[in-house]
């Protein structure tokens, strides 16, 4: 399986880290329960899209959010960023397969500054985009002297026709993600229960030596070192929200998607929490890493995003499901998704201000490391928030959620 070579958001290509290939090794080598392994696919009838006026992308909109409204044939979009770039460019691309690159859509745009921020606005009109059809909506940013373009968010549907402009959403993954937070905000998967930070609750995944096999257990100087750490990361930060952000920023800029260990089904990925953060502080050279750049999966990516929130007293924890997938830099939408019933992927939940508030570490970042390769560090750094605190409309353009990882419970706790 080839990884595309892209700028689409994140810059990673999340084409399958599949959960039975994972799991049925893990299994046979002895090192999970056999119910870990049995989670089947989840019957996920998608449906059609239906269309919306309007469109946040973020919860909090006092931080980065793109905000999207359509009126008739002129469609209003607003992008509020706390990154720093040169240029920024409102675009749009097909979801057609083999479309062409992401093109520009709107020439009059004006820029603002408050509190931090750079705000752009602009209007996509009806000559915009000549063909009707369904696109995304694209971001691209430029930094100075250079020609070449970072995707910094690129996951809102609309669709293009005679009689205007509309925002898409499918409503049964609104549907299936809002259940699922009604279901596992229940008392038995309270906040209280996602503090551990010796992490015993989810230490069947994130704790293997993917070398020796055996589980590499967290001990009281390896808390003591995390906690230390933790503390760096989120300095003046006074708020749980703004600590929060902080160590998404902090996953952002210094990790690296795995290429090589996820061609290979999520195989040779080191998730330890203690070993990615100790190699990434202290430039340590080891299987994963060198000169501060760590290379992991997102089980990986959100076991330390989770460990880092409980090292700073915010619950948080491991939720899985599915991540649309973009084969070959193809922008596909729910209805050209194969099987959006399989578990490919996993991202963190943290307990913030009475409310769980989701995040996607590996989404934040086009970092990529593939190992042997001529070049096998690509950095980009920190590309996007779009993935920090998401509405429910943001989050079901790409993720349908269906667990919470808690071995406490047997296995995956699922619907």
């Amino acid at each position: 399986m080839k990884v595309s070579d892209n700028e689409v958001f994140g810059g990673i290509e999340y084409e399958k880290l599949i959960l039975a290939v994972l799991c049925a090794a893990a299994v046979t080598a002895g090192m999970m329960p056999a119910a870990f392994a049995a989670v089947p696919p989840t019957t996920m009838k998608v449906g059609s899209p239906s269309a919306m006026t309007s469109f946040n992308s973020t919860q909090n909109e006092s931080f980065d959010n793109v905000k999207v409204s359509v009126d008739g044939d002129q469609m209003n979009v607003e992008f509020k960023t706390s990154l720093k770039f040169q240029e920024i460019k409102f675009a749009a691309r097909s979801v057609k397969k083999n479309a062409p690159s992401a093109r520009g859509v709107c020439r009059d745009m004006t820029m603002t500054t408050k509190n931090g921020y750079r705000i752009y606005k602009g209007t996509v009109n009806k000559y915009a985009i000549a063909d009707n059809g369904q696109y995304y909506l694209v971001i691209l940013g430029y930094r100075k002297g250079s020609t070449k373009s970072v995707t910094l968010y690129r996951h809102m549907l609309f669709k293009k026709s005679d009689s205007g402009y509309k925002i898409l959403k499918y409503s049964n993954v609104v549907d299936r993600n809002n259940k699922f937070t009604k279901k596992f905000s229940a008392s038995k998967y309270a906040a209280s229960k996602y503090k551990d930070v010796y992490m015993k609750d989810v230490q069947m995944l994130v704790l293997r030596d993917p070398k020796t096999k055996k589980l590499s257990k967290m001990t009281p100087s390896r808390v003591k070192y995390i906690k230390s750490q933790a503390k760096k990361i989120t300095a003046g930060s006074t708020t749980k929200y703004g600590k929060d952000r902080k160590i998404y920023q902090y996953m952002g800029r210094n990790f690296y998607y795995d290429n090589v260990s996820h061609e290979n089904g999520g195989n040779g990925a080191l998730f330890i929490p203690y070993l990615n953060l100790l190699h990434q502080q202290n430039k340590k050279k080891s299987m994963n890493s060198s000169n501060g750049r760590v290379g992991t999966v997102c089980i990986g990516y959100a076991a330390l995003n989770a460990e880092l929130c409980r090292a700073v007293g915010i619950p948080a924890r491991i939720v899985y499901g599915h991540h649309i997938s973009n084969p070959h830099n193809w922008y596909r939408t729910w209805t050209a998704e194969p099987k959006p019933g399989v578990t490919d992927h996993w991202w963190v939940e943290a307990w913030i201000n009475g409310r769980w508030v989701a995040m996607d570490p590996t989404a934040a970042t086009g970092n990529k490391w593939s190992k042997g390769s001529d070049h096998p560090w690509t950095y980009t750094g920190l590309t996007t928030m779009a993935y920090f605190d998401p509405t429910v409309e943001q989050l079901s353009q790409t993720h349908v959620t269906y667990g919470v990882v808690d071995f406490r419970y047997g296995d995956f706790s699922d619907f």
